[in-house]
């Protein structure tokens, strides 16, 4: 359907004769042709009452021309007519494709047989040894998993590793061996490695760092109780006069001037 075509040729066509016409025109389409009886018509274009029949004998009349025992439409003719060759080369260029391809098998099936023995007669190659080329050497990948040496307290350990997932930065068994060995280090230079876990477990530090002063080992951390009692220690000292205090003792030395009078 050209709807284009179809509009310019049927703008002054009312709404009626519009619906009979599209019925008519779809059987044709279908059949290739309409009946040349007018019931027959009326039944297609579903025509049920005097204004319908009316409609069919308006558009059959205008766009329809009888011959013999059937109306013939010119347009359509000449669509089904392409449509019909259009179809014909289709089915002519699938033929051609597969005889094609059946003339390609059955070459290729006439070839084969001829040229095997030519074929098994062939030496084989061999493949040599380049003089350069060395074996590689696979590197061994263990998978011994990390263990906690033991001149590192358990507990303090624990702890870091829990602080660590707090703080969403959890411990990889790379992270653990290049801590051990910090903690080593420091180790080396007098410092407690569980006064350094749980220095950094205080203050929430990722990493192991020196802390002040040097640490004796031993079951319990000294360094590390003995910045804890400095911070308590300093958290309690006396502090001086709050505002309030401040305030309230202005407030008293107002009141006692009121009552005792302007001095001389």
């Amino acid at each position: 359907m050209y709807w284009g075509d179809y509009l310019g040729d049927t703008a002054h066509l009312t709404q009626g004769q519009h619906g009979a016409y599209l019925l008519l025109i779809a059987h044709y389409w279908r059949k290739g042709s309409l009946p040349a009886s007018p019931e027959q018509c009326y039944s297609i274009a579903k025509a049920l009452d005097e204004q319908g029949r009316s409609n069919v004998d308006a558009v059959l009349a205008e766009f329809f021309r009888r011959e013999g025992d059937c109306y013939r439409h010119g347009r359509i003719d000449l669509e089904l007519a392409k449509a019909a060759e259009s179809h014909e080369r289709r089915v002519l260029a699938g033929q051609k494709r597969w005889q094609n391809a059946k003339a390609m098998n059955e070459q290729c099936s006439s070839i084969a047989p001829s040229n095997a023995p030519a074929l098994h007669e062939q030496p084989q190659p061999h493949p040599q040894p380049h003089p350069e080329s060395k074996p590689r050497v696979k590197t061994k990948v263990t998978g011994n998993a990390f263990a906690l040496p033991s001149w590192v307290p358990a507990d303090a350990w624990q702890a870091f590793q829990e602080m660590r997932s707090r703080i969403r930065k959890p411990l990889t068994d790379r992270g653990r061996q290049l801590v051990v060995r910090e903690l080593e280090r420091l180790k080396a230079q007098g410092h407690g490695p569980g006064s350094v876990l749980e220095q950094s477990v205080l203050n929430g530090w990722s990493g192991v760092f020196p802390i002040k002063g040097r640490n004796d080992e031993g079951p319990v951390y000294p360094l590390a109780s003995e910045e804890r009692k400095r911070a308590l220690a300093r958290r309690s000292e006396p502090t001086g006069p709050t505002a309030d205090e401040i305030l309230r003792k202005q407030l008293g030395l107002s009141e006692e001037r009121q009552l005792n009078g302007p001095s001389s």
